[in-house]
């Protein structure tokens, strides 16, 4: 039997210019896409975090733009790993804007990062970020699901 956690973290939005194009990146602990994120270190903040996990999983360099929200709907922010465990994710959500780097998998925690078409997400994309996606796109602000 797995272990159930309460895991805090980030998600990082990354848009191209005219905001129809979207960075994602292939996770390795579960065959999904996923937008750029993770737990923060500890003592380190959350728009901290959003920036180091980013330059980690897609070598992209970003400043933070804005809050998008903040997610924690157990329907979709419960989720289990092939090792039996489940986590809880409390994501605060950024929209985020590349300032340099290249776009590449860039950590043992990706194994691929590429630009998609936000009318065309894969189908093996994290449930709970084509939300935070559209929410981002429609400019929404101070979200809490």
């Amino acid at each position: 039997m797995g272990t159930d956690r309460v895991s805090p973290g980030v998600a990082a939005v990354i848009l191209n210019a005219d905001r129809t194009r979207v960075v994602l990146h292939l996770r390795d602990d579960k065959p999904l896409w996923s937008l750029p994120g993770g737990p923060p270190d500890f003592g380190e903040s959350f728009t901290a975090c959003t920036v180091r996990e980013v330059k980690e999983e897609t070598g992209l360099n970003v400043d933070i733009v804005r809050l998008i929200g903040v997610y924690s709907s157990p329907e979709f922010w419960i989720f289990s790993y092939p090792d039996g465990n489940r986590a809880h994710a409390f994501a605060a959500a950024f929209e985020c804007s590349v300032v340099s780097g290249e776009l590449a998998a860039n950590c043992s925690d990706s194994l691929d990062a590429k630009w998609f078409d936000v009318n065309a997400l894969p189908d093996n994309l994290m449930p709970m970020h084509p939300r935070v996606i559209a929410d981002c796109i429609g400019n929404k602000d101070g979200i809490i699901f």
